[in-house]
């Protein structure tokens, strides 16, 4: 009874849509969820991701689940996951991404889901790193483990918002470092997963400081391409 009071006063609304959400539904309405554009990634290896990152850097498989376009419903979602402390949103789309991911069987026998990381500064700031929660969500339906602690952002660079795709190189370039012994992922298969892809320069410099580890397999998997 207490929590319909308090619903009648500050009612909770989708990101999406701002309609009230119903008791059943956590954070994104069924509505907006159905309406989200999915891309055609899982079913074909000549997808927008791959074909964005082929001659880049070597990788086995990469998808992005959704099409992300300005004041769709997607970037509406994506704005409030990084910007109005909204972190479920991360794991409610990673779980409908985790699910594609299954459905599809394009990318198999996943030994470890790694999340981009956010530096520590940003991260402190943010209360969270959205992909951490994205990562979450994949692994619920994969029943793989996250591991947060191999890769890491050694340095503090600004937003990448509204930066063309040589600046965002430049931005992310050199920027990600292996914590951890290269024996840990010797010869595994790992997911990288990210919220959004736009140029790809953040997935390559992540790719590109893995590139010695002997024997590891990397794939890719995005919530959404813009």
């Amino acid at each position: 009874m207490w929590n319909d009071f308090v619903s009648l006063i500050y009612p909770r609304l989708c990101p999406g849509c701002k309609e009230s959400l119903m008791k059943n539904e956590k954070c994104i309405c069924t509505s907006c969820l159905t309406e989200l554009t999915k891309t055609e990634d899982c079913k074909y290896h000549a997808n927008s991701v791959s074909k964005l990152l082929w001659g880049r850097i070597k990788f086995d498989s990469a998808i992005a689940l959704y099409s992300f376009t300005k004041e769709s419903i997607i970037q509406k979602l994506m704005y409030a996951l990084k910007y109005e402390n909204k972190p479920n949103i991360g794991e409610i789309l990673g779980v409908e991404l985790g699910k594609e991911i299954f459905k599809s069987q394009r990318i198999k026998d996943i030994d470890m889901i790694i999340p981009v990381p956010l530096h520590k500064r940003k991260e402190r700031v943010r209360g969270y790193n959205q992909s951490f929660f994205i990562a979450k969500g994949v692994s619920n339906v994969l029943k793989v483990p996250v591991n947060i602690e191999v890769l890491i952002k050694r340095n503090y660079k600004p937003s990448q918002t509204n930066k063309n795709r040589y600046n965002r190189w430049l931005n992310s370039n050199n920027t990600f470092l292996i914590t951890k012994s290269n024996q840990m992922l010797k010869n595994k298969h790992i997911l990288i997963v990210d919220d959004v892809i736009t140029t790809g320069s953040t997935i390559e410099n992540c790719v590109l400081a893995l590139k010695n580890v002997k024997g590891l397999k990397i794939s890719i998997a995005t919530i959404a391409i813009s």
